[in-house]
């Protein structure tokens, strides 16, 4: 955790409070993302809401695969956490359909939707996504382990965030919070709660740098942008490897359900293990960049050694320490007014 600087200081009607022992191990284009009293503000996106705290960038990008990957590495559990190295599933884990012949790939798809608008954009990957253009790899996934009082959880999620295209050319693409409520039904899937993402990130076998774009951020070319970063940085890992810190997940919480008509994200892990991005939101529901990405998880786990949904735990108070930091949940995101 940081401290509040003793010097914060007004600017533009915003009092502007640095967690300065975070901004202090930052690399230099990350100490740019600024935490704001409790309001978040961004000179991203010019956007500013009295929820939560959030980062906005005011560097200059970083050069192209400047940033290292970080395999491996293991960070301290909690008491209520395991933190044991997850097992790849070698079947199918969710309900994909099989991926069409003569699909697009990746970058052959995002060409498709450089020039339509946000809503013809997000209604073209949704069917994709759908159709099961989607590569072989995420079609296997890793178990998430976790403990709370006295019990046990076996989560099995995406070994990576939802994409599209084939395994030797595909792309990571952002979805709306609409969108991943559907995918997740469709493929049997959960959106994942804030305790999930910080499980996954912890658990993973490969640890990426979160890489920050500071133009265009929410038109397809950055998307594809920031996934040859991404990819830059994953190279010589094994494809199908848990990977993790190198989206913002959108996620399924407490405040997604007070404010509906958001999309609510979480995580950008760093080692050696906080969030870039706290809990946030401040965008609205259609807002997508190429910062948020979407990983699933199966709706049925196994606890205590049998398997239950994820419903029935979320729903327990016993258990629901088990997927959440928040207590009892709604399984599925809120449907907008």
């Amino acid at each position: 955790m940081g401290f509040l600087s003793p010097n914060a200081r007004p600017i533009m009607g915003f009092t502007i409070v640095v967690l300065t022992t975070m901004a202090a191990n930052l690399p230099a284009h990350e100490a740019s993302h600024v935490a704001i009293g409790d309001t978040e503000m961004s000179t991203m996106y010019g956007a500013t809401q009295s929820d939560g705290v959030g980062f906005g960038p005011v560097s200059t990008p970083t050069a192209c695969g400047a940033l290292p990957s970080e395999v491996g590495c293991k960070v301290a559990a909690t008491t209520e956490e395991t933190v044991r190295q997850p097992s790849l599933n070698t079947g199918l884990a969710f309900n994909i359909p099989a991926r069409p012949q003569g699909a697009p790939t990746g970058s052959e798809f995002i060409r498709t939707i450089e020039s339509v608008n946000i809503y013809k954009r997000e209604a073209a990957i949704l069917k994709e996504l759908l159709s099961g253009n989607i590569p072989d790899f995420l079609r296997t996934a890793a178990t998430v382990h976790t403990r709370f009082a006295g019990h046990e959880a076996s989560i099995t999620v995406m070994p990576d965030y939802l994409a599209i295209g084939s395994n030797t050319d595909f792309v990571r693409v952002p979805v709306n919070p609409q969108s991943a409520q559907k995918l997740a039904e469709a493929f049997g899937g959960v959106v994942p709660t804030k305790k999930i993402v910080d499980e996954t990130y912890r658990q993973a076998d490969v640890k990426l740098s979160p890489v920050a774009m500071h133009h265009s951020i929410g038109e397809s070319r950055t998307f594809i942008g920031h996934h040859h970063r991404i990819e830059r940085q994953r190279q010589g890992k094994r494809l199908g490897a848990l990977t993790a810190g190198h989206k913002k997940d959108v996620i399924n919480s407490r405040r997604a359900h007070r404010f509906p008509d958001r999309v609510c994200i979480y995580g950008w892990h760093k080692l050696p293990g906080a969030p870039i991005q706290p809990l946030s939101t401040v965008h609205d529901l259609h807002h997508v960049d190429y910062s948020h990405g979407l990983r699933l998880m199966q709706a049925t786990i196994t606890v205590d050694g049998r398997p239950t949904q994820v419903q029935e735990v979320l729903s327990n108070t016993e258990l629901a320490g088990l997927l959440s930091h928040e207590g009892t949940l709604p399984t599925s995101l809120p449907t907008p007014s």
